[in-house]
Order: C-alpha cells, then sequence, then structure tokens
C-alpha cells in the first residue's frame, strides 16, 4: 500500500462465513458462471487490528482461515504476522512468523495459489529489495529464500494466475509500476517480462495487484485521477492478452487510502486496507463481500 514504510521510496499505499469448497483441493471459482453484485460496504476486522499500521492481507486460497498481514505493530518496521480464522469475522491474534521475522524489512506478502508458498518484499540481503519466497506445510513456515529471477529486481505485491506460471507484481521506487513475470514450471526461475503498459499511468502509483481463479480480471491499487489511492478493475479475455481500459470500483472506494486488495479463489470475498475512519496512514484490514446472480 502506498506511502507507509518510510524505507520504500514511494509518494504513496464478503462473504466473510464462506466455506473452503473445494474443487481437487481448490477453493472453487464461481466467477466464470456469474454475474456479480455491486461489493457491500468494506467492514473493520478489528481481531486483525493493532495501534500501528495493518495492512496487505493475504488470505490462503486453499484452507481459506490462515491470513497473513504486513504491520509494524511491534517495532517502526515492517513485518509479517500470521492469524487464523476462528469465526464469520473472528480472527486468533495476529503472531509473528518466527521463520521470518528478522532486523529487516518484511511486508507485501501474498500466497501463491497452490497455497503452499508464500512470496513478500524484503531487504534482508545486500543490494536491492526484493522477492523472497517462504514454503508453508499447513502449519510452519520455512526458512525464506531469494525467489528465483528476482536477483536486484525490486519487489512487493504480487498475485499469482491459478497455475502459478505467470506473476504480476509492483516496483518500489515512485511511481511505483505493475509489471509481469512468467515461468514454465513451478520449479523454474521467473522470467521479467516488463512493465503492464496497458494499466501504467506513468504519472502515479499502481500495483499491489490480485487476480481472478481465471486470471482475467484484475483487481489493482493507483491514485491515479488525483485519488489518495483508489482499487481499480481491469478485464482481458484471454491468458497472455493485454488488459481492457481499468474501472475504479466506486463503491469500495473512500477519500481515504484503499487498496491492497485481495480476491478470494471463489471471487465472492474481498479483504483489502483503508485508512478510511483512521489517522491518515494508519491504515487497518477490511473485508467486503458480492453475490453469485
Amino acid at each position: 500500500m502506498r506511502g507507509v514504510w518510510a524505507f520504500v521510496t514511494v509518494a504513496a499505499c464478503g462473504r466473510f462465513d464462506f466455506d473452503p469448497l473445494t474443487d481437487a483441493g481448490r477453493l472453487t471459482d464461481a466467477s466464470a458462471a456469474c454475474t456479480f453484485s455491486r461489493w457491500t460496504t468494506p467492514v473493520d476486522q478489528p481481531d486483525l487490528d493493532s495501534t500501528a499500521a495493518d495492512l496487505e492481507p493475504t488470505l490462503n486460497p486453499v484452507d481459506g482461515v490462515t491470513v497473513v498481514i504486513t504491520s509494524n505493530r511491534l517495532a517502526a518496521k515492517p513485518e509479517l504476522f500470521v492469524a487464523t480464522r476462528t469465526g464469520a469475522s473472528s480472527w486468533s491474534t495476529p503472531a509473528a512468523i518466527p521463520t521470518i521475522a528478522d532486523a529487516s524489512n518484511n511486508y507485501a506478502p501474498v500466497w501463491t495459489r497452490a497455497g503452499t508458498e508464500l512470496y513478500f518484499g524484503s531487504d534482508r540481503a545486500a543490494g536491492t529489495p526484493t522477492a523472497f519466497v517462504s514454503s508453508w506445510d499447513g502449519a510452519t513456515f520455512g526458512a525464506p529464500a531469494p525467489a528465483a529471477g528476482f536477483a536486484n529486481q525490486e519487489f512487493q505485491g504480487p498475485a499469482f494466475d491459478d497455475d502459478d506460471l505467470e506473476m504480476f507484481f509492483t516496483t518500489l521506487t515512485s511511481p511505483t509500476q505493475l509489471m509481469r513475470a512468467t515461468r514454465t514450471t513451478t520449479s523454474s526461475a521467473w522470467t521479467i517480462d516488463g512493465v503492464v503498459t496497458e494499466l501504467d499511468d506513468p504519472a502515479a502509483d499502481d500495483g499491489w495487484p490480485t487476480l481472478s481463479s481465471d486470471g482475467l480480471t484484475m483487481f489493482f491499487e493507483s491514485d491515479r485521477n488525483s485519488d489518495p489511492g483508489n482499487i481499480y478493475v481491469a478485464t482481458r479475455p484471454a491468458i497472455g492478452s493485454p488488459f481492457g481500459t481499468a474501472t475504479a470500483v466506486t463503491e469500495l472506494n473512500t477519500p481515504a487510502n484503499d487498496g491492497d486488495p485481495d480476491l478470494s479463489p471463489d471471487g465472492l470475498t474481498l479483504m483489502l486496507a483503508s485508512d478510511f475512519g483512521h489517522a491518515a496512514l494508519d491504515s487497518k484490514i477490511f473485508a467486503t463481500s458480492r453475490t453469485c446472480n
């Protein structure tokens, strides 16, 4: 999210009780057969809140209950925290992840679609802050390792397609940009394909994307049109095709900084961060839902 972490050179950032209905171990995608309703008014998730900045939520797409967020609640730096869903809108107390937490800045986590790895940005290694990945066995996170193919590549806030072979991610230097990377197998190194030019506003901070399960719809954050930070959506006809014109998701946007969208695999729940109703840049975690008609 724009403008929260001082170390980053950026100028700016439900169907809450859904059952993890699975198809071959994955939460099902309703989007292909749906005409979606408008999103409901986002609801604060107070169990995930602190007196610090809390943002960048990512919900495990397989178990549907494990959420990782970024927060500076324990120190004046970003760190990753994990919590589990205990009810419709209730969560366990977020806890720092022992295998990831260290003296460095760790931020902008996102699960792969397989739900077995967590990608995030970090400056734990010398050089450009870049992508790291930690394995997840359903209970414990593994020691982070650099993501292959991202050496010296600015990185934060990624999103993955359904087979984890296409990734969209966000640069760090303002104005931030959406970029695309691809790989041939889930064990291959990533190839950086470049800026997603059709969604790029050269005067704005763009990024922090999330994809629908079919990979054809992207929600992302932008401060274009002089907004403090709003959520936009764009679609494409096929994987690999350019996206169409991005439009603001008006029912989710407020006069405050709104961003960090995280779409559930069934397309019916969206978690996000916003400082609406809070001090500027003191963002909190919200959730919203829509129905499949």
